[in-house]
């Protein structure tokens, strides 16, 4: 888990310019959490996965977690308490991180995000390890994402895993897709054992900080960091750091609602391929 912060002031800001995220403790309201919860989990009771507000399935296969993460988008995109967790405050947030320059959403609401349980041990991931806008090499933080936790999200339970430091990499190639940027940095060792399959002391020495020297010749501290928290937690990300998916070893799923604000400057630069 990053540092918690109890605003976005000037330690705040040197926090993720070092890390790459930090996280505001309690930052949306329980109320409106809540409710986004309880529509999922009303959802999963329709589909005979949960009782009483409880996850009951046995361990869910791809058919029951494709039957599920339908149904939950589809209502999310049409539910007001999913809309009411784009508070303004998450949107100040990113731009007090963006040296205060305008931001730019691409939805009017976040994405709900569901990982089920499905594993027995965690493990740090060796794949599905990326990027979801590609490196535009302007040398600055694009933009940020807020991962909020709709449910509790126990060590283990499914939390999105991040590469603390990694957005202080290739900044100064020029615009590199997510699948190049991964290419390029498994040319380092750190990365190296990352994408690798083999376990050993493979999780210590992943989720210690590590310095590596960069390939400008910087020092750069890397560290996987698994996003877990309270209800209402949001971990705030620099949109250059590489993130995956991560195994869930609880006995409930994953819940968390994701949002993209882009610095207003590069937005269109990251979708139509132009800086």
């Amino acid at each position: 888990m990053a540092e918690p912060v109890e605003q976005i002031d000037e330690a705040g800001r040197e926090a993720f310019a070092e890390r790459g995220l930090i996280l505001r403790k309690g930052m949306i309201p329980r109320d409106r959490v809540d409710q986004v919860r309880d529509e999922i989990y009303a959802l999963f009771e329709r589909h005979g996965a949960a009782q009483d507000g409880r996850w009951t399935a046995d361990r869910p296969g791809d058919e029951l977690t494709a039957k599920l993460r339908g149904p939950i988008k589809d209502r999310m995109k049409q539910s007001p308490a999913c809309q009411a967790l784009s508070i303004p405050a998450l949107e100040d947030a990113a731009i007090e991180l963006l040296e205060g320059e305008e931001v730019r959403t691409f939805t009017d609401r976040p994405q709900v995000l569901f990982t089920p349980p499905d594993a027995e041990c965690w493990v740090v991931p060796h794949k599905i390890w990326h990027l979801d806008v590609p490196r535009l090499g302007v040398g600055r933080c694009p933009g940020v994402q807020s991962f909020c936790c709709i449910d509790t999200v126990a060590p283990g339970g499914g939390g999105t895993v991040v590469v603390s430091g990694s957005h202080k990499l290739l900044n100064d190639h020029g615009r590199i897709s997510s699948r190049d940027v991964k290419k390029r940095l498994s040319r380092l060792p750190w990365f190296t054992e990352l994408f690798s399959r083999t376990n050993g002391e493979r999780r210590a020495s992943l989720l210690s900080p590590q310095t590596i020297a960069a390939d400008n010749g910087d020092a750069v501290t890397l560290q996987v960091v698994e996003l877990c928290g309270e209800p209402g937690d949001v971990y705030l990300v620099d949109l250059r750091t590489l993130h995956s998916l991560a195994p869930n070893t609880a006995a409930r799923p994953r819940l968390a609602a994701t949002q993209r604000y882009f610095r207003a400057s590069t937005a269109e630069a990251i979708y139509v391929g132009t800086e």
